[in-house]
This record gives C-alpha cells, sequence and structure tokens, in this order.
C-alpha cells in the first residue's frame, strides 16, 4: 500500500471510530504545485474500500482553491457575485439616502468583498475586484464613473480592498507572531532586522500571506508591532483609512 493510500485509511478509520462516513463522491485530493503538470496526469489513490481522485481545483468554505494557489476561478466567481452586489448597492441608493445605502454596501458588498481576503487578496487579478468595489462607492454617492473615489473612501471611512488585504493578514500575523520564525532564531548576529520574520521561499507562496503579509508587516514599525491586539488592529486601521492605498506597493514600497 503507498503512503498515500496508508494515509486515507488512517483517515477512514478516524471516520469510522467517531461514526462519521467518508463520502466518495465529495473527496478528492489536489497536488500543490507550481508546475504546469496537469491532475489528469495524477494517479488515483486507491484503497481497499474508496477509490480518491485528484482534482486542480476544489470549493472548500466558500474558497475556490487550485493547485497553484492562483485563485483565478475564485476570483471569476466572487466578481460575478460582487457585480449583482454593486447593481443592489445602486438600486437601493434610488429609494434612499446614502447613509442608508452606505449601510447597504457594507452588507451586500464588503462583507462578500472581505471574506477569505488574507488568502487570495495578493493575487493580480485583484484589480478586477477593486473596479467593481469603486463602482459601488461610487453608487453610494450618486457620483459618475468619471469622479475619483479616493475622497469618497478616505472621508466616509471605507477600507480599499488592498486597506482590507493588509489589515486582515497584518493582524492575522500579528496573532499568530509567537509561532513564527524570526531571523534572530537562526544567527547570532545583532542585526537591525533580527526581530523580523523569515519569509517563505517557496515559488508558490509569492502571492500569499506567507510572503507578501510577512513582507508588509515586517516592515511595521517597532512601536506598532508591540500593540495588542486591539490597539494593534485600531491603529493599522486608522492608517489604512488616512492613506486610502490604492495597491500594496502604494502603502509598503
Amino acid at each position: 500500500m503507498s503512503r498515500s493510500a496508508e494515509v486515507v485509511s488512517n483517515i477512514q478509520r478516524w471516520f469510522k471510530a467517531n461514526k462519521l462516513c467518508l463520502n466518495q463522491g465529495k473527496t478528492s485530493y489536489i497536488y500543490f504545485n507550481s508546475s504546469p503538470q496537469q491532475s489528469a496526469s495524477l494517479p488515483s489513490i486507491q484503497t481497499p474500500v474508496l477509490t480518491i481522485l485528484p482534482t486542480p481545483e476544489v470549493k472548500f468554505l466558500g474558497l475556490v482553491v487550485d493547485s497553484k494557489l492562483e485563485w483565478k476561478t475564485h476570483i471569476k466567481t466572487l466578481l460575478s457575485k460582487l457585480a449583482t452586489a454593486a447593481y443592489a448597492v445602486s438600486s437601493v441608493r434610488r429609494n434612499v439616502n446614502s447613509s442608508a445605502a452606505l449601510q447597504s454596501y457594507f452588507s451586500y458588498f464588503h462583507s462578500v468583498m472581505s471574506y477569505g481576503i488574507v488568502y487570495w487578496g495578493f493575487s493580480p487579478l485583484v484589480k478586477d475586484v477593486f473596479l467593481l468595489q469603486k463602482r459601488a462607492v461610487r453608487a453610494v454617492y450618486g457620483r459618475c464613473r468619471q469622479s475619483s473615489c479616493k475622497p469618497l473612501f478616505q472621508e466616509n471611512k471605507i477600507l480599499t480592498i488592498y486597506a482590507q488585504v493588509i489589515l486582515d493578514t497584518c493582524t492575522l500575523i500579528h496573532k499568530i507572531a509567537p509561532t513564527l520564525t524570526r531571523q534572530g532564531d537562526v544567527h547570532n548576529y545583532n542585526t537591525r532586522n533580527k526581530n523580523n520574520f523569515l519569509i517563505s521561499s517557496n515559488k508558490i507562496m509569492d502571492k500569499s500571506f506567507l510572503r507578501e503579509g510577512l513582507t508588509i508587516y515586517n516592515k511595521l514599525s517597532d512601536e506598532t508591532k508591540s500593540l495588542g491586539a486591539v490597539l494593534f488592529r485600531e491603529n493599522l486601521k486608522e492608517r489604512l483609512l488616512e492613506g486610502v492605498p490604492y495597491s500594496i506597493e502604494e502603502f509598503a514600497g
């Protein structure tokens, strides 16, 4: 029996011991790799009672996870939902004032946009989400397509999608900081970066919080990073609301 089949057999035994059943029709596996290898060329995992097939992507807790962590399908699906949400905000605005329309924006649009953003938020495709976000914000205040959104974000304390990515990612890193490795943990040199976290060199993590997020977090001041969880988030959020970043680089560059 292969190592993979042995792992699956152990999972089956755990399910059985806990009076649960593994649904073969809803069970598959993903091989995470940055190479162009296709799932079709991967073997199935065979056990005496179960066959598990490879898949290039799978929906998990509302996120469409793909084998190269490019998030193309997830963002494509998200764009469809957000286009509908932006239209809903525009429709609401025709019958209420901007204050009430802003509430509908946060309910219909921003909450959907923000879900799981620490995982997919560093994808280059986020620029398409940002275009829809600006459309929705303009709809709240009845502005035309040519008008600048930056004052609207700033004056009404709305986080751009890039600000939301930075805020949620840095908050997560701040929370798990005790479990992360610092540069000072792997050498004895008293460098100015000794308290910075080590960043993953795995190519598949290029556009993830394990690289992009840690890079941003390392650039925050020691004073900010020393704050407790609540004050850390409040302090960073205030900076982001004031700066209104239109890209990750604009904040962390």
